[in-house]
């Protein structure tokens, strides 16, 4: 927990020392995306997961921000008990983009917060009666660092698909996340 406490105090720091520089910003919507892919998170099997994402322009050259939301869902089952996992994270990132000799190739490194709601289930069999079958349930909100990579390429003027690897810090619910989107250019 205190790990994840000082990375989320320096990642509040980059954003504020970008601030000072604001002479450099661009900030404002400039484009909307979509991504699917696999999230294989600790101690549950793999699922698919989805996402949306908001570009919302540099707070410096090279330096992107993002507002993004993903979910994922899965029900295990081990040693006949059906448990349902559920993660909705809604979140920032800061992307570095490299210079490359091929403007339309952009690997990128990436680092951001979000909150994680995530809820759990675990139906339990028994009489019915009047209200149906209880479920066990549990529902939590956590903080989660970001930290990944990826690559952009840039089809034309309009749209970017891009790969992106993550590794998402969540406190008992660690995941790796593979996915892949595009992303549309709003005209400016």
């Amino acid at each position: 927990m205190r790990r994840l406490i000082a990375a989320t105090v320096v990642w509040i720091l980059i954003i504020t020392g970008a601030q000072a520089s604001f002479a450099q910003t661009n900030l404002c919507l400039r484009g909307v995306g979509a991504k699917l892919g696999l999230v294989d998170p600790e101690h549950i099997n793999s699922a698919i997961g989805f996402g949306g994402i908001l570009e919302l322009g540099t707070l410096l050259p090279g330096i992107h921000l993002e507002a993004n939301i993903d979910y994922w869902k899965k029900t295990d089952q081990t040693a006949n008990i059906r448990t349902r996992f559920r993660d909705t994270a809604a979140g920032g990132t800061l992307k570095f983009f490299f210079k490359t000799a091929n403007p339309s190739l952009r690997p990128f490194v990436a680092s951001g917060v979000a909150l994680h709601f995530v809820k759990s289930s675990i139906p339990v069999e028994g009489p019915g009666g009047i209200f149906g079958s209880p479920n066990l349930e549990s529902s939590d909100t956590k903080l989660g660092l970001d930290l990944g990579g990826g690559l952009n390429y840039h089809l034309n003027r309009q749209f970017d698909l891009f790969g992106d690897l993550r590794y998402r810090v969540v406190s008992d619910l660690n995941q790796f996340e593979l996915k892949f989107g595009a992303m549309f250019h709003l005209p400016i």
